[in-house]
């Protein structure tokens, strides 16, 4: 399986945060990030499963704006897989929900937003890729690994969960 990582917060507190959860989860997991984008408000990173193609974050070059998607899908025309690049020029006109909607597949979308500061996540309708959030002081960190976002030690538990 794929993984994303992403820490959300002022730049100082995503900075360190997402330095010591990249850690977490390369210790725990022995897999290292292919990919990550950093920006002064959030970071984000992918890592890509041991076989299969490479999993990497696009960024649009006039926005500054980049999605992450991992997983397997197909797009709209139910043919052929739509490129990262095009799901990225469908979500700066249009919400992630609808982009979303119109993919099938196992997948999990992280769009984020310069423009507007902010950040958008998605994943497949049946939810096959999880993600995990976690509160830490100033932020807001996000995993596929909830052992990583665990190792933090910074969130508790949901008893409901």
């Amino acid at each position: 399986m794929s993984d994303l990582l992403a820490v959300i917060g002022t730049e100082a507190i995503q900075s360190r945060a997402f330095a010591q959860l990249v850690t977490l989860f390369e210790k725990l997991n022995h897999r290292r990030l292919t990919d990550r984008k950093v920006h002064s408000w959030c970071a984000c990173g992918v890592v890509s499963k041991e076989f299969g193609s490479p999993q990497h974050i696009v960024q649009d070059a006039l926005s500054g704006a980049s999605l992450a998607i991992i997983g397997t899908w197909v797009g709209a025309n139910r043919t052929s897989p739509d490129s990262a690049t095009l799901l990225l020029e469908r979500c700066l006109r249009e919400p992630l929900g609808r982009v979303a909607r119109d993919i099938d597949g196992a997948f999990a979308l992280m769009f984020v937003d310069p423009r507007t500061q902010t950040v958008s996540i998605a994943t497949d309708i049946v939810g096959s890729l999880h993600l995990f959030f976690s509160k830490i002081p100033g932020g807001t960190a996000v995993c596929t690994s909830a052992r990583a976002l665990a190792a933090l030690g910074t969130g508790t538990l949901d008893p409901l969960a």
